[in-house]
């Protein structure tokens, strides 16, 4: 949870610095994510697993520490790529670049250790939608905006199925928990396995997995590496 609030704080910081930036472009807002995530990166080696918090909804156990360290990694690596981008719009528009990144960065780290279907969906969400706008992110070209809304449209829908097959779920165990799950399944009860059904087509979309991946194409071209 120390992550959380860690990269949840240095979202709010990278935000205010933003908002009060001097009128001339520079590249503050870059040079602290990238000090923030590697101070996040580093601290996340020295924390132990086996925390469960809110009745078990957020656990963090080894596989759920190990994505968390990769994620931290991988976000301190792609800010630090940036810093040596020469485009004028990453040091005008750093701030929001940097908000938008560590947002869609706290989701991944919540997402790794949800338990709980609210708070899976939740930080899918707050995953994704920053990513949306990042796609975008050059918006003076053509194809940024096409593939952004591509990407939009794909995600809203593919959200609102695995929120249906939620649904399903909650309906036939009566509690959110994903470990209830299994039961479920092994009863044989249909709506279980049509809600899970559901999930996975939602989640399939979501991670580009065949046959859900045809918006993989335009995105990728039009976003900025």
């Amino acid at each position: 949870m120390s992550l959380v609030f860690g990269l949840g704080g240095l979202t709010l910081l990278v935000l205010l610095l933003g908002l009060f930036r001097p009128a001339a472009p520079d590249r503050r807002c870059g040079w602290v994510s990238l000090l923030g995530l590697s101070g996040l990166a580093v601290w996340a080696f020295f924390i132990e697993p086996g925390v469960s918090l809110f009745d078990g909804s957020f656990v963090i156990d080894p596989l759920a520490l190990f994505a968390q360290r990769l994620f931290l990694v991988s976000g301190a690596i792609s800010v630090l790529a940036t810093l040596g981008l020469p485009g004028e719009h990453f040091a005008r528009r750093g701030a929001e670049y940097h908000v938008a990144m560590l947002a869609s960065l706290l989701g991944m780290i919540v997402l790794a250790a949800a338990r709980e279907l609210i708070l899976l969906f939740v930080a899918f969400e707050l995953m994704s939608i920053p990513l949306y706008f990042l796609t975008g992110f050059q918006k003076r070209e053509d194809i940024a905006s096409e593939g952004a809304l591509k990407f939009f449209l794909v995600g809203t829908v593919s959200s609102a199925v695995m929120l249906y097959g939620f649904s399903f779920i909650y309906g036939v165990t009566g509690t959110t928990m994903i470990s209830a799950i299994p039961a479920a399944l092994a009863s044989g009860d249909p709506l279980a396995k049509l809600g899970l059904v559901l999930v996975l087509a939602g989640v399939g979309f979501k991670i580009a997995a065949v046959p859900f991946h045809m918006w993989v194409p335009d995105t990728y071209q039009a976003a900025a590496t």
